[in-house]
């Protein structure tokens, strides 16, 4: 089960991954993927929002956010590739 950070039943997508029978790792992996992988492409509209209404300001603070979001995810994909040996999703597939 791939969750569809951009579907519109995203919410029941996750409330049924969390109830599958799924190893609890693997949950963890996909529910993190899709979470964080949500925000990062909201973020990367409301950069493009705060560029075109020209809002220096927010556009600032959209960057940090998708700065720090991009990078909290390259560590806990390095975390997992160093715990388990394969990496935790490929970044494609994650959004």
């Amino acid at each position: 089960m791939q969750l569809d950070p951009n579907g519109v039943n995203f919410h029941a997508e996750f409330r049924s991954l969390v109830a599958s029978s799924l190893p609890e790792t693997e949950k963890l992996v996909r529910a993190f993927a899709a979470l964080t992988g949500r925000i990062v492409d909201s973020t990367r509209g409301q950069i493009e929002l705060a560029r075109a209404l020209g809002d220096r300001d927010e556009k600032i603070k959209q960057q940090i956010k998708l700065e720090t979001m991009e990078h909290a995810r390259r560590i806990f994909r390095m975390c997992h590739r160093q715990i388990t040996g394969r990496e935790a999703w490929d970044e494609q597939d994650a959004r």
